[in-house]
């Protein structure tokens, strides 16, 4: 009953109801029968008995049922010895078996492959083994950069082409450093195709981590406002040369600047006419 339930469920699976059916407007091919594989021969007496028993010679066959879809056999069930002819054939018990064979079928022919593993299961578990293999084989992008980043020989590289400076917050990179990383990974063993690839990918992402600095510094400008003119001037000073020139971000920052020193400039004239004022004549 278990070995009838699961081909089943099998077919469910692949192919929905036991019903003609369609995928994205491709037809499904799916079902299930029975057939009988030839094992073999009766020996000679016992084959020319049953013969004229019979009325026609008969091979030793065996009998089983199957599910299949687009005519690959997914499970195959309910398996027996049988003699047969083209098709039509005779079940025997085990005594009949042993009269003619001297031994029960099973002992003598065994089971045919193509019961034992249906071609269908062998497909299917070849494809789980190459989707379980596949982070192992064949990686993606991303499981490969996640190595990447954290691989030291490649972490050096982009460190040498995109150096950790706290005072700057450069997203520009110079090729010529850029080879030059390159060829100190070549000289680890790493082949220069792969080591492009992924240099350039992590360096991308260390540009694109510090354009993202530069926004959140710009977003706190207006958090300056209310420090000390010194502070703000000097805070503004620095936003202006941490960001490169080549940044259009940068002029929004020197502008600020611009107008926070003549914010200054104006304070100290304005503090000075009060000194005067205050002195005596």
């Amino acid at each position: 009953m278990q070995r009838f339930i699961l081909p089943l469920m099998t077919i469910a699976f692949l192919a929905g109801p036991l019903q003609p059916s369609s995928f994205a407007g491709i037809p499904i091919v799916y079902g299930h029968g029975e057939k009988v594989e030839k094992m073999g021969e009766l020996p000679e007496g016992a084959r020319e008995s049953i013969a004229k028993e019979l009325g026609q010679d008969v091979s030793v066959g065996f009998l089983y049922r199957y599910a299949h879809v687009y005519h690959i056999d997914f499970w195959t069930w309910d398996g027996q010895h049988v003699l047969f002819n083209g098709n039509r054939y005779w079940k025997m018990e085990d005594g009949q078996w042993l009269m003619s064979l001297g031994e029960l079928p099973s002992q003598k022919f065994g089971k045919p492959y193509a019961y034992r593993f249906p071609l269908g299961l062998i497909i299917s578990f070849v494809i789980l083994v190459m989707f379980a293999l596949q982070p192992i084989v064949s990686p993606s992008d991303e499981q490969t950069f996640a190595k990447v980043a954290k691989d030291p020989r490649y972490l050096a590289a982009a460190d040498s082409v995109l150096p950790n400076d706290r005072v700057s917050l450069n997203t520009d990179y110079d090729n010529d450093r850029f080879d030059a990383a390159i060829a100190s990974l070549k000289d680890d063993g790493i082949s220069e195709h792969v080591a492009r690839k992924y240099l350039r990918v992590l360096v991308n992402a260390k540009c694109a981590y510090r354009s993202t600095q530069i926004d959140e510094a710009i977003r706190t400008i207006h958090l300056t406002e209310s420090s000390p003119t010194n502070e703000r001037i000097a805070y503004l000073e620095w936003l202006s040369e941490a960001i490169p020139e080549s940044d259009v971000r940068r002029e929004l920052v020197v502008q600020t600047l611009q107008i926070a020193r003549k914010s200054a400039t104006a304070e100290t004239a304005s503090s000075e006419e009060v000194i005067k004022h205050d002195l005596p004549a």
